[in-house]
């Protein structure tokens, strides 16, 4: 039976008693009943934000021949209610570790391969994790052709002439 009023509707809206946040600040919510008045002062603040990270490797995979190298970069990614925020360019700041340093070592992204084989490299940073497969193949072999001519001298006699082919 009260009459309610707000200080700012923008901010607070009020409607037999129930208060409606409408915008970020402060709102006074009046009642009045029977000559008398009541007087609430109403806080809104912003919807908390919630952030989520991840990491990712790019690109998620290599295939590199034995003796090669390759550069895997470390993407730290923060999200804001689910929609991608920033990316940041972490490599040489995360930690990064490989499978089987027998195949493939790492160091700050780049990939150095020592054998024939495939690794898992993890990047770890700020408490997340990711990971790309290294497939290392044998080095092609490499074939060279030489063409040797060898002469030797042939004499023929016949008919009073005498011939030399080389």
């Amino acid at each position: 039976s009260a009459t309610w009023k707000t200080s700012d509707s923008g901010i607070a809206g009020v409607n037999k008693g129930l208060v409606a946040a409408n915008g970020e600040g402060s709102a006074a919510i009046t009642a009045t009943y029977n000559d008398c008045s009541a007087e609430a002062v109403v806080n809104v603040s912003a919807k908390p934000v919630s952030y989520t990270y991840d990491l990712v490797i790019e690109p998620s995979g290599l295939s590199l021949e034995v003796g090669k190298t390759g550069s895997l970069t470390a993407v730290y990614r923060r999200y804001a209610d689910g929609i991608l925020e920033s990316e940041t360019d972490v490599t040489s700041f995360a930690t990064w570790k490989t499978s089987d340093s027998g195949i493939a070592g790492v160091n700050k992204g780049l990939v150095a391969t020592h054998g024939e084989g495939s690794v898992v490299i993890t990047a770890t940073y700020n408490g997340c994790s990711a990971e790309a497969d290294v497939i290392v193949s044998a080095k092609p072999v490499s074939y060279t052709y030489d063409l040797v001519v060898t002469a030797s001298e042939t004499s023929f006699t016949g008919g009073g002439h005498t011939v030399a082919s080389a």
